[in-house]
C-alpha cells in the first residue's frame, strides 16, 4: 500500500466541473451565497483541502467568466457532455499529467463540502491500489431509504461497492446501506479509459453514472466521512438554496 506523504503538498488536483444548464435551479452556479457566487465557495472549500491544484471545467462561457472573476484556474469544454465525469476525461486529456496522477472530481453545487472530504476521497484512492476510483459515504438518516432524491450504495466487507440505487430492490437490506455523497477520486489513465466504456443499461434511467464502472467490473472503494459531521448540501432546488444561504450567512 502506498503510503499518504506527510508534511507534503497532497499529490492530488480537483476538478470541479460546472455548467449553467440545471432545469430545476437556471444559472445555478452563479447564484449567490453570502456576498459571492456559489462556485467560488465551491473553489475555495476546494482549495482548503490542500490540492495542489483546483481547476474549474466550464461547460460554457458564463462560468467561465465567473472563475476569471475570482481567480480561478479555469477551462472551457464542450457543453454537450453527458457527466461530469465525462468533462473531467476531456480535461484530462488536454493535458500531460501522470497516467496515475490523483484527480478529485468536486461538484459545482456543493458550496458547503468539506475540505476534509475532499482529501479523505484522494487520499483512499492513494493507498488503494486496486480500486478504480473511490468515494465517500454516510450513515443513512431517518426515512431517506425511501427518498429516491438520496442515491443509495451498499459495499462488501472489502470496502467495495456492490450496488448504486436510488431505489434498492427488495433484497438489499436498509442495514447495509449508506447515504451515497457524490465526491469521486479517480486516476488521470482511469478517467481517459472512462472516456471510451459503454454506457450501463441502467445509468441513464437511474441517472448515476457510476453504474457505468460496475457494469464494466471495475472497483470502486467506498469509505465512510471520517473525523467530521456531513454538512454537505447540494443545491439543486430553491428551497435547498435557501436553506444553504441561511447556514452559510450564519457562518459569516
Amino acid at each position: 500500500m502506498k503510503e499518504w506523504p506527510e508534511n507534503a503538498p497532497y499529490p492530488f488536483i480537483v476538478i470541479i466541473p460546472t455548467r449553467c444548464a440545471s432545469t430545476r435551479l437556471p444559472n445555478k452556479p452563479l447564484l449567490e451565497i453570502a456576498g459571492k457566487p456559489m462556485l467560488e465557495w465551491v473553489h475555495r472549500r476546494a482549495v482548503a483541502s490542500g490540492a495542489q491544484r483546483v481547476l474549474i471545467a466550464a461547460g460554457d462561457e458564463a462560468v467561465f467568466e465567473c472563475a476569471q472573476k475570482f481567480g480561478a484556474e479555469v477551462q472551457i469544454t464542450r457543453s454537450d457532455h453527458p457527466s461530469g465525469t465525462a468533462r473531467l476525461a476531456e480535461v484530462v486529456a488536454s493535458r500531460q499529467w501522470e497516467p496515475d496522477t490523483i484527480v478529485v472530481n468536486v461538484q459545482g453545487d456543493e458550496p458547503m463540502i468539506a475540505p476534509e472530504s475532499v482529501a479523505q476521497v484522494a487520499k483512499n484512492l492513494y493507498e488503494c491500489a486496486d480500486a478504480f476510483a473511490a468515494t465517500l459515504c454516510a450513515p443513512l438518516l431517518e426515512g431517506e431509504f425511501e427518498m429516491p432524491d438520496v442515491v443509495k450504495v451498499w459495499a462488501n466487507d472489502s470496502g467495495f461497492a456492490q450496488g448504486f440505487a436510488r431505489q434498492p430492490q427488495q433484497e438489499v437490506d436498509q442495514a447495509v446501506c449508506d447515504r451515497h455523497l457524490g465526491i469521486y477520486a479517480y486516476r488521470a489513465q482511469g478517467l481517459l479509459d472512462y472516456a471510451s466504456l459503454d454506457e450501463a443499461p441502467t445509468e441513464r434511467a437511474e441517472s448515476l453514472e457510476q453504474l457505468r464502472l460496475l457494469h464494466h467490473q471495475l472497483p470502486i472503494h467506498v469509505a465512510r466521512i471520517a473525523g467530521h459531521e456531513l454538512t454537505s448540501i447540494g443545491v439543486d432546488t430553491p428551497e435547498d438554496l435557501e436553506r444553504v444561504r441561511e447556514l452559510m450567512e450564519a457562518e459569516q
